[in-house]
């Protein structure tokens, strides 16, 4: 009777740590998911013409980034990074 209880007890012991390890892992993946909400990417200033409403097409010739706009006159700007 001894050793039935014994592997029962220690059944029931990995199997709390199986749960254990799941809520954790659980628990980890949404702190993760949550940190990463709230940080978020970055946002930049715009900088330059922005007389440009609306910039339906870029485009890529080289290592510079294209874009025009009219208004007055046709705008052509151009960027090696997307951002400047």
């Amino acid at each position: 009777m001894k050793n039935n209880y014994s592997s029962l007890r220690r059944a029931a012991v990995v199997r709390a740590h199986q749960l254990a390890r799941r809520n954790w892992l659980q628990l980890s993946d949404s702190l993760g998911l949550l940190l990463g909400l709230l940080t978020g990417p970055a946002a930049f200033a715009l900088q330059g013409n922005d007389n440009c409403y609306d910039p339906s097409t870029i485009i890529k010739e080289g290592n510079k980034y294209w874009t025009f706009t009219t208004g007055t006159d046709i705008y052509a700007m151009y960027s090696t990074d997307l951002v400047n």
